[in-house]
């Protein structure tokens, strides 16, 4: 959502996870704040189930505009 309530797609640029510290990198022209940072204090597993709901949420829609994922765990089995 955009400041004026307005819903904007395609606005996520890069999504990255540094050992417990996930980062979300936004188009600047969607949002005054074009960086956020999680400290996320969850299990490994936990962990890993919300890097692969995010992979497949992220991976939707034209390969062009998808995001960069960098440190994702990729688990092809799941």
């Amino acid at each position: 959502m955009t400041p004026d309530q307005c819903t904007a797609y395609g606005c996520v640029r890069e999504l990255a996870l540094a050992g417990s510290l996930l980062t979300v990198t936004l188009d600047p022209g969607c949002l005054d704040e074009a960086e956020i940072e999680v400290r996320l204090d969850l299990s490994a597993e936990v962990v890993g189930d919300l890097c692969d709901a995010l992979t497949k949420v992220l991976a939707y829609g034209r390969q062009d505009a998808r995001p960069r994922l960098t440190g994702l765990p990729v688990h092809p089995s799941r």
